[in-house]
């Protein structure tokens, strides 16, 4: 395991991280998202989109979109839409320490859960979600393309952190 609190960085980010994400999507088979859609969610008021960074090298990435309540009977919510580490760096703690910020951030936002999706057969991201205390919550039937595939949608209550 790398000695991470040394040498890694998580920041937010910036279009000059793009094409170092795009080849990081590529590599492992993310769902497509062209430069134009990253260029998109960077300029979003409520996205929250952070990268790792070793040794000034981007390494990892997370995307993710605030829902923000117009209400009292709701609270805010965030949905990770893209979260990836390059293959050489996975089972590093490097996706530990983007999903650590990121529930910071949230936490500072007043979010009350995180939610994504996941493919049904993706068990690896599965596992790693739920040991960092994702849990289940339902299923979309043929949500994924290419191949089609049902999703697993899991939450994270931050109160229960």
């Amino acid at each position: 395991m790398i000695n991470l609190p040394e040498i890694l960085r998580i920041k937010t980010m910036q279009m000059s991280d793009i094409e170092v994400v795009l080849k990081i999507q590529t590599e492992n088979n993310l769902s497509f998202w062209a430069f134009d859609d990253y260029v998109r969610q960077i300029s979003e008021f409520n996205s929250v989109n952070i990268v790792a960074a070793l040794n000034n090298e981007t390494v990892g990435f997370i995307i993710s979109s605030l829902i923000i309540s117009t209400t009292l009977l709701f609270k805010n919510e965030l949905e990770i839409l893209n979260f990836s580490v390059r293959k050489d760096f996975q089972n590093s703690g490097i996706g530990t320490a983007l999903i650590k910020n990121l529930v910071v951030k949230s936490i500072a936002n007043c979010v009350e859960s995180i939610w994504l999706e996941v493919r049904e057969n993706n068990k690896k991201a599965q596992s790693f979600y739920e040991n960092h205390g994702f849990t289940r919550a339902y299923q979309r039937k043929n949500y994924y393309r290419n191949p089609v595939e049902d999703a697993v949608i899991m939450r994270l209550i931050l109160d229960s952190i």
